[in-house]
């Protein structure tokens, strides 16, 4: 009735779905499980509301009609028929009443609908069942809920509708104001008439030390306002829809109090966020079904890359923070061991920055503001509440304090105030005088410092910080790869041997230079293209024989970037640094591997429908564990100094969300903001990718393999081929990103390679092994379904995307601002593919590898075009590595508008 009402009141013309009514007299459920609906009225707005309707509160094991009927077409056609749909085991769910669907509607549902719920609306059709059903039904289903989350935002408000209400009564009772008070007066007692509710009390009671009085009181300890809407019976249809648009607008009231308190407090979830936040809780249901869902921790593993000084001082204190027992952690001490090394990294801060003025003046005029906002974020989303009972200390942070003090495990500890050992605003004025002092200190030490040079300040701040992680580690587990711990106002990209990750300008700073200062850019997308990227391989070969075959192709490269086989080629030269030969086995052995058929050629689509995917999951991770290490990280690991320093980044899909990601084993410092696509770095470094991960989320095409799931954070993902066929794009943005001085040059060279062109005209055979004619004796019902659902879901790896047109598109757009286009910036672009005289071979087609290696031999050796861009490469390649060091400092001379300086030829390989 609401979508309806709504629909017809904005005069749209969408057809939005609505739940199906169930039929009179009918006791089997219609719909099951939870489904989301939009509101028509707000579908556009800023702020829109989405309905989740579910099958009640108490479920049951008939199989609802709904379910039951989209149990028996699974596998005929579909609107949709390349979705990716995550099924996840319920790990709790080890005996028959755990596994009935009774069991996960009374306790699974209300766990994830309870926490992340503004309004929760239930509907009564007898109102004389309030007191002896209702109310037990929406106590117990919030019990059920309530300390099953930590550091939840706000309770839901609860309406209830009282349907088919007799047109009799008096006209006051429309109002839902008065509505509610009269119920509530009227039930009032109930909690002592009604055993189950008299249980309850007494345990609240008993738990909180709290008196509670009557039917409101005991409805508000588990939402946050109670309403009573009234639905008149049908018949007086104006009333009805009058009646409705009450409920209607109790809804948006309460939605937008939700919305306001959740924006003041900063948890407000956005459209990105919120999937995010119930997919988690759901993985994290699945597994531990009475451990709360904490929204703090949650938070905490999405915090954004830090964008200035003030979120890299807060990452700082976070990570001290959870480094430390928060149980028995004294607030104001933490917070005053902190103020010797910030000092020290402000007093850094303010020379690399060429900052003018005293260091104290900078504190107040420069400093101050990014330090208050660390300070107050931290102490209004992060530390937790100082009350103490019963052995337990409240988890609850200031901002999300909302059920009173609550233990760890979930129980509600007692109703009261965020409560802290000292007071913010007073202290952080403290706290302030307390640096101010140590950078007056540290001052005077280095003006007293004898034959002091530019290196004084960070010698005396490298011990600064070496004995605060020693103070506070041990050193070795605090580590973090989204904010250098040395200077703390950079994000990091160079990994050391023990694991720490420090900015470049620390790496100078504290390392040994060797007179090469000119960054070499370079750049080389791989494609796509399943068995096909031996074709690839076959290039890079080719090129590397031009070149002499005395130092590996991969080296000539600054960055890699690749989708799909091309990330797994990628990560193979630029990560594990195999040659192009031994890449070559490996890609053959693992294609082999992976491409292991679940059945026959001629089920192919329905194998699809009934697995998921075509091809076995376990086999492909096997191989890629096999050859890329089951313990080797993407980032984090050092690098030795005989390693080559190549950056490398694949493209893959959130699964959930549907959008491009970027995974690397690099670190950037410029701004993403705006930027089409996510790039993915953990918090927590013990959840980093590891390669063959990396390569596996890459790799997972549908309908060939299923999305990859990574354990450590339950995040799924598919093929990078859905958004970035040619991720040619993506390179030219890291590579302005990676070396932010020289974003406005042009890259030496660019180096696009594709996975083959079938001659004009020929269509890629069909997989199926059938003729791509209809026939005219296959059932439109049932052979449609299969066919639409095979061809849509090959399309997104075959044919979504022109990758020759794609790379002209981008080469057309790749003139760096302020520069024009010449002829010259158009050969730094280069793209070689080699062209089949037929169709090329399938994707999965591993019996026709070696006679694409064959055939791509022979026409780099025949084809002039091909062999032209080759021998172009190279030369480009060659040159390249020279470049002009300067060796004495430059002279302008103004009067003829000449610069004129010392330097001379060197050579990038001798370093």
């Amino acid at each position: 009735m609401l979508i309806n009402r709504e629909q017809a009141r904005t005069g749209n013309i969408t057809d939005y779905p609505v739940p199906v009514p169930g039929l009179v007299g009918d006791n089997i459920p219609t719909t099951g499980d939870v489904h989301l609906y939009a509101d028509p009225g707000t579908y556009f707005a800023r702020k829109p509301i989405l309905y989740a309707d579910c099958e009640g509160m108490t479920g049951g094991e008939n199989t609802p009609r709904g379910l039951a009927y989209r149990e028996r077409i699974e596998g005929k056609k579909q609107k949709h028929p390349v979705r990716n749909k995550l099924k996840k085991p319920l790990s709790w769910a080890n005996t028959p009443k755990m596994q009935s669907r009774e069991y996960a509607v009374t306790t699974l549902f209300p766990r994830i609908l309870y926490t992340f719920s503004d309004v929760v609306v239930f509907i009564l059709r007898e109102v004389r069942t309030f007191q002896t059903e209702v109310l037990q039904h929406l106590i117990s289903w919030a019990a059920m809920s309530i300390d099953k989350s930590i550091n939840q935002p706000n309770l839901p408000h609860i309406v209830v509708v009282i349907n088919a209400t007799e047109t009799s009564i008096d006209d006051a009772q429309w109002d839902p104001d008065v509505a509610t008070k009269a119920l509530l007066d009227d039930y009032e007692n109930s909690i002592y008439q009604v055993p189950a509710l008299r249980e309850v009390l007494a345990r609240l009671e008993q738990g909180l030390g709290k008196k509670i009085r009557s039917t409101h009181e005991l409805l508000l300890h588990y939402y946050s306002s109670v309403k009573i809407v009234r639905i008149p019976w049908k018949g007086r249809y104006m009333q009805i829809d009058d009646q409705v648009g009450k409920l209607y607008d109790v809804i948006i009231s309460r939605c937008a109090k939700s919305y306001i308190y959740k924006e003041k407090i900063r948890m407000l979830l956005n459209a990105e966020r919120l999937p995010q936040y119930v997919t988690a809780a759901y993985d994290h249901f699945s597994r531990q079904l009475d451990v709360p869902f904490d929204f703090a921790k949650e938070a905490r593993r999405h915090t954004p890359l830090p964008k200035d000084f003030g979120g890299h001082i807060l990452n700082l204190i976070l990570l001290m923070y959870n480094t430390h027992d928060w149980h028995n952690i004294n607030a104001g001490a933490f917070f005053q061991g902190l103020s010797l090394p910030i000092a020290s990294c402000i007093m850094l801060a303010a020379t690399r920055d060429n900052i003018q003025g005293t260091y104290s003046s900078l504190l107040m005029n420069t400093y101050h503001e990014p330090l208050k906002a660390a300070f107050t974020q931290f102490c209004d989303r992060w530390l937790r509440c100082s009350f103490q009972k019963d052995g337990y200390q409240c988890c609850n942070a200031q901002n999300t304090h909302g059920k009173g003090h609550q233990a760890y495990t979930g129980r509600v500890l007692a109703k009261g105030k965020y409560q802290s050992t000292f007071d913010i605003d007073l202290f952080f004025a403290n706290w302030i005088d307390a640096i101010d002092k140590d950078i007056q200190v540290l001052d005077d030490i280095l003006q007293t410092q004898v034959n002091r040079d530019e290196r004084t300040l960070p010698t005396k701040h490298r011990r600064i910080m070496a004995e605060f992680y020693r103070v506070n580690g041990p050193a070795h587990r605090i580590k973090s790869h989204l904010t250098c711990l040395c200077c703390v106002r950079n994000i990091p990209g160079n990994i050391l041997p023990c694991h720490h990750a420090l900015c470049k300008d620390c790496v100078q700073a504290f390392g040994l230079g060797n007179g090469q200062g000119v960054f070499e850019l370079h750049n080389c997308p791989l494609h796509p293209g399943g068995v096909r990227g031996i074709i690839e391989l076959m290039i890079l070969k080719a090129i590397e024989k031009k070149l002499g075959s005395y130092i590996p192709i991969q080296s000539f490269f600054d960055l890699i970037v690749g989708t799909s086989t091309g990330g797994i080629i990628a990560l193979g030269l630029g990560v594990k640094q195999w040659n192009v030969d031994a890449c070559i086995n490996r890609f053959k052995g693992l294609c082999t591997q992976a491409f292991t058929s679940r059945g026959p050629p001629a089920l192919r689509a329905l194998t699809i429908v009934s697995r998921k995917s075509l091809y076995k999951t376990v086999p492909l991770e096997n191989a890629l564990q096999s050859a890329f290490g089951p313990d080797s990280l993407l980032y984090g690991k050092f690098k030795p100094e005989s390693s080559m320093d190549i950056r490398v980044a694949v493209t893959s899909t959130h699964a959930t969300q549907k959008k491009p990601v970027v995974l690397s084993n690099y670190n950037t410092e410029g701004k993403r903001d705006g930027l089409p696509y996510t790039f993915v770095r953990r918090q927590d470094p013990n959840k980093e990718l590891k390669v063959w991960e990396a390569a596996r989320a890459t790799a997972a095409a549908p309908p060939y393999f299923k999305p990859f799931i990574q354990k450590d954070t339950m995040e799924a993902y598919t093929d990078g081929a859905i958004n970035y066929n040619c991720p040619a794009s993506i390179a030219d943005y890291e590579r302005r990103l990676l070396w932010e001085e020289v974003s406005d040059w042009p890259p030496d060279i660019m180096l696009s390679l594709g996975t083959g062109l079938s001659t004009p005209g020929k269509l890629p055979p069909d997989p199926r092994g059938h003729s791509r004619t209809k026939s005219p004796h296959l059932s439109e019902r049932g052979g449609a379904g299969l066919r639409l659902m095979w061809w849509a879901a090959n399309a997104i790896v075959e044919d979504q995307l022109d990758c020759e047109g794609i790379w002209k598109k981008h080469c057309a757009k790749a003139t760096p601002p302020g520069r024009t286009h010449t002829a010259e910036d158009m050969r730094r672009n280069l793209r070689i593919n080699v062209k089949f005289p037929k169709a090329r071979p399938g994707l999965d087609d591993v019996k026709v590898m070696e006679s694409m290696q064959q055939h791509t031999e022979n026409t780099i050796l025949e084809d002039p075009d091909v062999r032209g861009d080759i021998h172009e490469v190279a030369h480009k390649l060659v040159a390249s590595c020279f470049y002009f060091g300067e060796t004495g400092p430059g002279i302008l001379d103004r009067a003829i508008g000449v610069y004129r300086c010392d330097g001379k030829t060197m050579y990038y390989f001798l370093s």
